[in-house]
């Protein structure tokens, strides 16, 4: 009986220090994923950001090829 007791013992004690080590492990996955969203939403909003600068840039290629395409006047002060 008394063997009965120290398995069940031996057994439970396995059993939590399995059920830490998974809590523990959970706790680094958490914290793992609240870092990479972090990261994740700076990255999209340099993105974003970068998306909106070649947009201007498009833009401003544009109106220079339009100016180029110009004819060619001499200035009036010519």
């Amino acid at each position: 009986m008394e063997t009965d007791l120290t398995s069940d013992k031996n057994r439970l004690l396995e059993i939590e220090e399995r059920l830490m080590k998974t809590e523990t492990s959970l706790a680094h996955v958490e914290d793992f994923l609240v870092k990479t969203q972090k990261e994740a939403l700076n990255l999209w909003k340099e993105i974003e950001k970068v998306k909106r600068q070649n947009t201007r840039l498009e833009n401003k290629i544009k109106e220079l090829e339009e100016l180029e395409n110009l004819p060619h006047a001499k200035p009036p002060h010519y």
